[in-house]
């Protein structure tokens, strides 16, 4: 997504200074009030200011590092992740040979609604 945007316009990524810059909707309406090139608020405003909208689907018992690390990965690359279980509040994670970390349940799977997200993550498939 980022290269695509580096065509489009080197001069508005070059000022922006960290990533939040680049997803948070408030410090780009800095940039995009400002931006000189013909075209690009409005792929700045497509592109950036739409943060990919991803759920993670899983139950107690899950390989910890199988949804973690995705979590993880998806959040530092600037997507919103949200887990999704049959369970309220926590489900717990399995780590080898015994049980691992707690991992919050922000949405019941009963609330969620597909049409919100961009993508799924199926930890273990």
């Amino acid at each position: 997504m980022f290269q695509a945007l580096i065509i489009h316009s080197k001069q508005t990524l070059l000022a922006m200074k960290t990533e939040q810059e680049l997803t948070d909707p408030i410090l780009m309406e800095k940039y995009l009030d400002k931006e000189p090139i013909p075209g690009v608020k409005e792929v700045l405003k497509s592109t950036i200011m739409k943060r990919p909208q991803v759920a993670i689907l899983s139950e107690e018992g899950f390989e910890e590092i199988e949804l973690t690390s995705p979590k993880n990965a998806l959040e530092h690359a600037g997507a919103k992740v949200d887990v999704i279980s049959p369970r309220y509040g926590k489900i717990k994670g399995w780590d080898k040979t015994d049980w691992g970390r707690e991992v919050d349940v922000d949405i019941n799977l009963s609330e969620a609604n597909v049409e919100d997200y961009d993508a799924l993550v199926l930890p273990g498939v």
